[in-house]
């Protein structure tokens, strides 16, 4: 017999509710993922530009102190009195140009014109260099280059200009 008053499906179970569940979907491990990934690359850039900026840094440091000590040269000099010693002494080969094994050297098309007509054939080209005006009596000119090739292979070059002035007596 049929009883009306009770339902057929009472007696079947309820399936057991489900408790969210823990950890995360694969949708929010890969965005994590990208996130991660595009912030390692900023990172990795930003270490690679500064190690070359610390070459560059390191190379223009050593420039500079290599023209500062070549001024410091050329106004010890003992010209007595006379800018034309001077002018003569500036003008040797030997004085001319100089060598800053710190840096690496340029190639010889980069020096200025007058620099490689001083230069041996087969020399290889040095660093430093001096060029001169001496066009007029009463002072010298003088431009302290130095030279040098980045890492990157690009032509660099410091130059510190200077005015020497002739002793005048009464």
């Amino acid at each position: 017999m049929n009883d009306c008053s009770s339902n057929q499906w009472d007696d079947i179970a309820e399936p057991p509710s489900r408790a969210p569940q823990a950890g995360l979907s694969l949708i929010e491990v890969l965005t994590a993922m990208a996130v991660l990934g595009i912030s390692l690359m900023g990172s990795i850039s930003s270490l690679l530009g500064m190690a070359s900026l610390d070459d560059s840094l390191r190379f223009r440091t050593t420039a500079v102190r290599a023209a500062v000590s070549k001024m410091e040269v050329i106004l010890a000099y003992d010209h007595a009195g006379d800018i034309t010693n001077l002018v003569d002494w500036l003008g040797q080969p030997d004085q001319a140009i100089f060598s800053v094994d710190e840096l690496p050297p340029p190639e010889t098309a980069d020096l200025d014109p007058a620099i490689q007509g001083m230069m041996a054939v087969g020399d290889d080209p040095e660093c430093g260099n001096i060029l001169m005006d001496a066009t007029d009596d009463q002072r010298i000119r003088i431009a302290i280059n130095v030279n040098w090739r980045s890492r990157s292979g690009e032509a660099r070059v410091f130059r510190l200009p200077m005015t020497i002035s002739a002793v005048v007596t009464p």
